[in-house]
């Protein structure tokens, strides 16, 4: 499977000052090279400056007037948006927006937020009331980008959110000229495909993808570790090597796959029996470490669905080197055929029609995905290791699922011992269970969580 490896790559800076209601924290670089001021806001650390990083889906208001755009910043769909950040900052979302809302009005009053954080440029806002900027925020009104006419510019700044609504739309944050407010804009008209400002916030500190690292004591092999909530995971497919374990594809860089029974290190004779374990099982994990449960799963797809999406939780914890297919645009094009939207157009016509510009996207049957890229925004690293049913190897590198065993076990008739995921998912934060009697038969993946 062919796939593009997007690495960005951030250059820190410390310069410590301190002004008023904020402090300069630091300076920090994108993959381009250019350098942005970053500002801290009560518990927030935002960029200062919209973001300016080329991307495929990305847009200058003036594109020959290379001035006009470094103050101005990009304007980004939201697909290249949601992964152009430099590593170690994201795109904020809705949360992380209401947070700075919040946090303006409690120092300035309610309503005020908006002119608090907009910077001071007469062109923008000959009141000069219109526009206080007291915490450095410095929002800027680029205007926005929209089937390729350029809008708005010096009345009003169109910020995406992370958060998304569907496959079509995602939230954003308006700054308007005309108001002291600083609102969310109308979903009904927030299209990913258009063109918005973008600034990045330094995730949390309990959010992070900075890793240590163990040692397996039983094979020498060494293992990221990191920290996402209050939870430290292993960041890589376990690869210790057990007398019935398999080597999925034609190397072992995605690990080893397991049987549940192994995973567990039990009798082979629960694959056809419950086993209700009294604690947490070590199994096939290193000493220190052992195989999540599905409350630890759950918790770990909610603290990545509440930072991002539901829908997004695993494209999140996916390596960058990884596709998921999107099968939103699957239940789309249902629902367009079935509505007339596509009326005389067959379903290859109605998908071309319902992709948009510069998406990737494959035909399987009669089935039409949208590809999308991993943005592993926490550093868990998810790989797509494939399965195998009985011994017998399928889907390795396979494209529209990520599955991992879990020591969770039910009776024999809603068996679930292993969750599952894909960029639609939305049972739970993004996960899903698999409920067949004969799940124990198949050899998956192991991620190990400390005890």
């Amino acid at each position: 499977m062919k796939s593009v490896q997007i690495i960005f790559l951030s250059l820190v800076f410390f310069s410590y000052t301190s002004a008023g209601n904020h402090a300069l924290v630091k300076k920090v670089n994108d993959r381009d090279g250019n350098v942005y001021n970053t500002i801290q806001i009560g518990n927030q650390v935002w960029m200062k400056e919209n973001l300016r990083t080329k991307t495929p889906n990305s847009w200058c208001y003036e594109p020959f007037n290379a001035e006009k755009c470094a103050w101005e910043g990009r304007l980004y769909s939201w697909n290249d948006a949601i992964q152009a950040c430099p590593e170690g900052w994201s795109l904020p979302d809705n949360s992380d927006w209401e947070t700075l809302k919040k946090f303006a009005e409690s120092r300035k009053g309610k309503g005020t937020a908006g002119k608090a954080l907009k910077e001071i440029v007469p062109f923008y806002t000959p009141d000069a009331k219109q526009a206080t900027d007291d915490f450095g925020f410095s929002a800027v009104l680029a205007g926005n980008a929209i089937s390729g006419k350029f809008k708005l510019r010096g009345e009003t700044g169109y910020y995406w959110s992370a958060t998304d609504d569907d496959a079509a739309h995602a939230f954003d944050w308006i700054f308007s000229v005309n108001s002291d407010d600083l609102k969310m804009g109308n979903i009904k008209y927030s299209l990913k495909k258009s063109g918005f400002s973008v600034r990045c916030i330094q995730k949390e500190k309990n959010i992070s993808s900075s890793a240590s690292s163990i040692t397996d004591s039983r094979d020498g092999r060494n293992y990221r570790v990191v920290k996402i909530g209050t939870q430290h995971w292993i960041a890589e497919n376990l690869a210790f090597r057990t007398a019935t374990s398999q080597c999925p594809g034609k190397d072992c860089s995605r690990g080893q796959i397991y049987t549940w029974t192994d995973a567990m290190q039990i009798s082979p004779e629960f694959r056809d029996r419950t086993f209700t374990p009294k604690g947490p099982v070590q199994g096939v994990c290193p000493t220190g470490f052992h195989l999540p449960d599905i409350k630890e799963w759950e918790t770990l797809l909610t603290n990545i669905a509440t930072k991002t999406s539901k829908e997004k939780a695993w494209i999140n914890l996916l390596s960058k080197n990884e596709e998921l297919l999107d099968f939103r645009l699957v239940y789309a094009l249902g629902h367009f055929m079935e509505n007339g939207s596509c009326f005389n157009l067959s379903e290859r016509e109605c998908a071309e029609k319902l992709l948009k510009p510069g998406d990737k996207n494959i035909e399987e049957g009669h089935s039409y995905y949208r590809r999308a890229h991993g943005t592993d925004m926490f550093g868990f690293g998810a790989t797509i290791a494939g399965v195998a049913y009985n011994g017998d190897a399928e889907d390795v590198g396979s494209t529209d699922y990520i599955a991992y065993w879990t020591s969770t076990d039910k009776p024999v008739e809603e068996n679930f011992p292993f969750i599952y995921g894909n960029l639609g998912s939305r049972i739970g934060a993004g996960g899903d269970y698999d409920t067949r009697p004969e799940a124990k038969q198949y050899y998956l993946p192991v991620r190990c969580i400390q005890d």
